[in-house]
């Protein structure tokens, strides 16, 4: 079974219709994203919503926690191949 790891973050692609008409960015959740995607049923995924914000939003902390979150996914999948 393939697996895949979702890192998101909101933006742009997370966007849903707000009550305005407009588009609010940022809203979707991971989960939201991937039933969305219609994946096939024998693809695993991991979802990780670290944060849901407009990509203008996005500080120097959350960069930071999400370098944080690859490495720790990193560190997951190295670990998961030496066992």
């Amino acid at each position: 079974m393939a697996k895949i790891a979702l890192i998101t973050t909101g933006g742009t692609i997370a966007s849903k219709k707000a009550a305005s008409g407009k588009l609010a960015s940022g809203e979707l959740t991971g989960e939201e994203l991937v039933m969305l995607c219609e994946l096939p049923h024998e693809i695993e995924v991991d979802i990780y919503s670290t944060f849901q914000l407009p990509s203008m939003h996005i500080t120097k902390e959350n960069l930071v926690e999400l370098s944080q979150l690859i490495m720790n996914i990193l560190k997951m999948i190295a670990m998961m191949a030496l066992s």
